[in-house]
């Protein structure tokens, strides 16, 4: 949980996306905010492969114990309410080679404690189940 974005998530899928720009609004409650200060609020949208940006046209306000965020976009996708630009963090895929296996499973046993089997016992064991 990070203290730079709220405690909500949103996803808008339209059957079709939008000709022009439209206002998006965003509502979370303030136990929901995280610490975040309703003028620091900003609206991020997901552009695809873990990237946000921010929405042009941005203002923010409250009604009641809701505060919101809104911003122009011609895009639907996932949003989030946050005071900084979301981090990307992306997960990379091992080729499916002997040598990939025994260095990720090698990875998990140093990690484990279990340093005592050899490389080509992982090999051997990786072709008993099929990985």
């Amino acid at each position: 949980e990070s203290p730079h974005y709220a405690r909500r998530c949103y996803e808008i899928v339209p059957t079709t996306q939008p000709d022009t720009d439209v206002t998006v609004r965003l509502y979370a409650r303030t136990d929901e905010l995280n610490g975040i200060a309703e003028d620091e609020l900003v609206v991020y949208r997901n552009t695809g492969g873990g990237d946000w940006v921010a929405l042009a046209n941005q203002s923010r306000g409250a009604i009641g114990n809701y505060h919101y965020a809104q911003g122009e976009t011609s895009v639907f996708s996932a949003f989030l309410l946050g005071k900084d630009t979301p981090t990307v963090v992306r997960a990379i895929r091992f080729g499916e080679t002997a040598q990939d296996y025994s260095l990720v499973i090698g990875l998990l046993l140093t990690l484990l404690g279990l340093t005592a089997v050899t490389t080509h016992q992982l090999i051997h064991h990786k072709r008993r189940l099929r990985l």
